[in-house]
């Protein structure tokens, strides 16, 4: 990581707020209550207007804050934050969001902080890469990355960032294809009630999900390489599948202990792969863990 200077960069503090009913501090983690929309119709489609009403809903709160930090000074001003008073008893932990090619988006919050209903934050909750509990105030960082994957400097956050976690937590956008027909973007629910087990098989191609449906009566013998090589030709690919999506696993927080100081990356996407084909293959265990949601994947390109 290249040599920090010291410079100043906006954070987005959610303070503790609740779920339950009544309180004036409730948040509503499903925002299709929220825009009286019927999942049973399906993913909202319009995003673009899904995230307008999002981040309006968003600012209108008071538990959330924009601040500015110094990077010299972060740790004491945080700590400033929470109790000027007290400077023991404290355990700060950092979570990751969001982990790609471009950005890393994490919070810092006191693990130490008591755990009751008043000091609940529900949001900060949900985009945890395993939705552990989480009380207190958040501090949520976003910082940009090199060529070579390495975080290298403390970025503005905004809330439009939080509210692309915050969808990608219910739905996502994926490509599809079917019969006779070409690649198009799709929106999906982001857990396995999106696909049938019965209908569906699916592989990992890097860091995607591949679902697939097959032909009847075909034995395939190696989908993976099959599809790598003939990913932009619709006449082979119409020789076998009737139905395919790829979805873009997004890489947040590990939290297997042997994985935690792991810095090989390669080894970190296997084991979020395995852990979101567990969720797929358990209908009943968990439908995807956070660390294991999907992702936008690039619109220019069908890639993997």
């Amino acid at each position: 990581m290249e040599q920090q200077t010291d410079y100043q960069f906006n954070m987005i503090i959610i303070k503790p707020n609740t779920c339950e009913p009544g309180s004036s501090y409730t948040f509503d983690e499903n925002y299709y209550k929220l825009l009286n929309h019927e999942k049973n119709n399906g993913p909202i489609t319009n995003t673009v207007e899904l995230k307008t009403k999002l981040l309006s809903y968003l600012k209108k709160k008071d538990y959330f804050e924009t601040k500015s930090f110094n990077f010299n000074s972060m740790l004491s001003e945080i700590e400033n934050y929470i109790n000027p008073g007290k400077s023991d008893d404290h355990r700060y932990d950092v979570k990751t969001c969001l982990n790609n090619k471009n950005e890393l988006i994490m919070y810092i919050y006191d693990d130490c902080m008591p755990k009751t209903m008043s000091q609940f934050n529900h949001f900060a909750t949900i985009l945890g890469p395993k939705m552990d509990v989480v009380c207190g105030p958040v501090f949520i960082t976003k910082m940009i990355k090199d060529e070579n994957d390495k975080p290298i400097k403390h970025v503005d956050i905004t809330y439009d960032d939080l509210v692309n976690l915050w969808v990608c937590s219910k739905q996502v956008i994926c490509w599809h294809y079917m019969n006779n027909d070409v690649w198009k973007i799709k929106s999906i629910f982001n857990n396995n009630t999106s696909f049938d087990s019965k209908i569906y098989r699916y592989i990992n191609i890097e860091s995607s999900l591949v679902f697939y449906k097959l032909k009847q009566n075909i034995d395939f013998f190696d989908v993976k390489k099959y599809l790598i090589d003939n990913i932009n030709n619709n006449t082979l690919l119409d020789e076998y599948f009737t139905d395919i999506y790829i979805c873009k696993l997004k890489i947040g927080e590990y939290v297997n202990e042997e994985l935690k100081y792991n810095s090989d990356i390669g080894t970190i996407q296997d084991y979020i792969i395995s852990t979101a084909m567990n969720g797929f293959d358990d209908f009943n265990k968990f439908q995807v863990v956070m660390e294991s949601i999907f992702q936008d994947i690039d619109k220019k390109n069908i890639c993997f």
